[in-house]
């Protein structure tokens, strides 16, 4: 009987992917994939999203079901690069003008004295203010793209 173990066997295969590269790409312990390989562990629906996640052109009711072909129709195993060879390196690029020497200077505008002694409020320099905004702010996903054309999302 065809299991969705087996089936995770038969990509590697295919993909030419050892699994400890594969559990290193997905993040996840050696001995776990061992254990899925071998039969003793299902998968968890952890580990099929970061696979899946991990390689977009996996079919994944081939991968759960064993239904169809592994690979989706519009993307093949190995995926056009994403940045092709042929883009212009800077060795090809015209060489950019220098800058004219005798640019203009802008003169400086004379401040009105009234408006300069308006200062509501002094921040020292060591102390810039904080945008509520910004703080809030946390890194949610980080995405490397590798040169094969392949893709981590973290």
């Amino acid at each position: 009987m065809d299991t969705v173990n087996s089936r995770i066997q038969q990509f590697l295969n295919m993909e030419g992917v050892s699994p400890a590269q594969l559990s290193d790409q997905l993040g996840i312990q050696r001995s776990g994939l061992s254990h899925l390989l071998s039969g003793r562990n299902k998968p968890s629906y952890d580990f099929l999203t970061k696979l899946l996640s991990t390689y977009p052109m996996l079919q994944a009711d081939w991968l759960l079901l064993g239904r169809g072909k592994p690979y989706k129709e519009a993307l093949s195993p190995s995926p056009a690069p994403l940045f092709p060879e042929e883009a212009p390196v800077a060795e090809d690029l015209p060489p950019i003008e220098d800058f004219p020497e005798d640019l203009p200077v802008q003169p400086e505008i004379a401040l009105n004295p009234i408006e300069t002694e308006q200062v509501t409020e002094e921040i020292p320099a060591s102390q810039p203010r904080e945008n509520p905004k910004l703080t809030a702010r946390t890194v949610r996903r980080i995405t490397i793209f590798y040169s094969d054309g392949t893709f981590e999302e973290h």
